[in-house]
């Protein structure tokens, strides 16, 4: 009984482990994403991208269908600090695929926690990107990346 006991802690710790390391894996690759919009004239003028520090105050609806098509499901945000665009807002619903029948996972979807998210409206509705912890050096990289950044002229 023991052993079984062991193996099972020993199992919770690199689950634990490997879950940690992949959320950061993906933080990265959000902070990578991030870092190269917001450096590209085009999207910047295009694209209009917002990022702010906010939090989870709701998930819509899980479909629960059959998903013969991505469907999405909606995040409602509530912002507490504008890094860059977005102005008096303070809400911001945001749609991420999902068709797992399921509620998006946490983390990085975690209620209540600071989050950073990167979005942009292109067509008018927000496509965000994953949200990620707005730890101090995630905060202080994306306000280091707003510093200079310059927009195409308009023709």
């Amino acid at each position: 009984m023991h052993a079984r006991c062991l193996a099972a802690v020993f199992a919770l710790i690199l689950f634990g482990a490997r879950a940690a390391s992949s959320q950061l894996a993906g933080d990265a690759h959000v902070l990578a994403v991030i870092h190269r919009n917001l450096a590209d004239p085009n999207v910047v003028t295009y694209n209009g991208p917002v990022v702010f520090v906010g939090d989870i105050t709701r998930f819509g609806p899980i479909f629960q269908g059959v998903c013969k098509e991505a469907v999405n499901e909606d995040v409602d945000y509530e912002v507490w600090q504008w890094i860059y665009g977005g102005g008096q807002r303070t809400k911001i619903l945001a749609s991420y695929i999902n068709c797992t029948h399921q509620q998006l996972p946490a983390p990085p979807f975690t209620p209540g926690a600071n989050l950073i998210v990167y979005c942009e409206r292109p067509h008018g509705t927000f496509e965000c990107l994953n949200p990620i912890p707005a730890s101090d050096a995630n905060l202080q990289k994306v306000q280091q990346w707003t510093v200079n950044i310059h927009p195409m002229p308009r023709r």
